[in-house]
């Protein structure tokens, strides 16, 4: 990107693009995930719901997920068709430092 997008209210810490590449997605020190169009810059939705920063993410394979881990120790996941919350992983007793995606589809 050639552009400065403005946005976010804090420091990002990540950020992932979907498979097919149309979206791009930050996560910051704001506790907010942010999907953007990137062939305008365009900011398309925020999903909220962590209470610390957005320390990693990952799109799954389909493109119809988006997982999000912070330094709440929480990992949550958002359909990216209607950016409604689907899952809350809760028990880890550390920051989320990483997160990735399994071909399989049941995996995170």
């Amino acid at each position: 990107m050639h552009k400065r997008i403005l946005g976010h209210l804090s420091s990002v810490y990540c950020v992932a693009f979907d498979r097919s590449g149309r979206r791009i997605f930050t996560g910051s020190d704001d506790c907010l995930v942010k999907i953007w169009a990137t062939d305008d810059g365009r900011l398309l939705a925020t999903l909220r719901g962590h209470s610390a920063e957005i320390s990693d993410m990952a799109v799954n394979y389909e493109n119809t997920l988006i997982a999000a881990g912070s330094c709440d120790k929480v990992v949550r996941v958002w359909c990216l068709r209607t950016c409604a919350p689907v899952a809350v992983l809760q028990g880890h007793s550390a920051s989320i430092t990483s997160i990735q995606v399994r071909k399989i589809k049941r995996y995170l």
